[in-house]
């Protein structure tokens, strides 16, 4: 232990460490290091000065938790930026709760989207479509735009029950082709 609080546990044979303690004095931070036999730092704690903790326990790292389960286990948020800022996956990404996508695209050669019981498009808060018992159901007064979306459009307009193509983007206008739920067709008129 020297005078300014560090301790250092070293090898029996020779000089190396294999245990450092350096307590935050000032301005500087604490750190723990522990060391394998070829003097690789194999487990760091540091705190940075912000109080982060960081715990390895059987293979498996833990962030913000001292029983990790999974080989990066984080509780908090993870954020990535900059240009390298995004996180990349061979395998499977799995969120027990909301999977929240920003702008962007996501790209693949294949993507495979397995729920076993809803998947909900949403804008907004509101439901536009939905897959549910292997079906895709587009929501009331929602539209299936084609084009560029001022081209036509076929859609169920809830106010009076009809399944309508339209020209343009909202199923209430320019109507062309209309069944009602008697299975009358009208083309041209509503």
């Amino acid at each position: 232990i020297t005078s300014s609080g560090i301790i250092s546990i070293k090898s029996t044979t020779g000089n190396e460490n294999r245990f450092l303690f350096e307590p935050g004095i000032a301005s500087a931070h604490g750190k723990m290091t522990i060391y394998d036999k070829d003097q690789t730092a194999d487990i760091v704690f540091d705190t940075n000065g912000g109080g982060n903790s960081w715990v390895a326990i059987d293979n498996n790292l833990g962030i913000g938790t001292s029983s990790p389960t999974a080989k990066l286990h984080v509780s908090g948020n993870i954020f990535a930026s900059g240009s390298n800022g995004h996180i990349t996956a061979s395998g499977n990404i799995s969120a027990s709760g909301d999977l929240i996508l920003g702008s962007g695209t996501i790209t693949g050669t294949s993507l495979n989207i397995d729920v076993t019981s809803t998947l909900n498009f949403k804008r907004g808060g509101a439901i536009y479509a939905q897959i549910a018992s292997g079906k895709l159901l587009i929501k009331d007064n929602r539209e299936i735009a084609f084009g560029d979306g001022s081209d036509y459009s076929m859609g169920y307009r809830a106010a009076d029950d009809t399944f309508r193509i339209v020209d343009g983007l909202d199923v209430d206008l320019n109507a062309r082709m209309v069944v009602n739920s008697s299975g009358n067709f009208g083309i041209g008129t509503t």
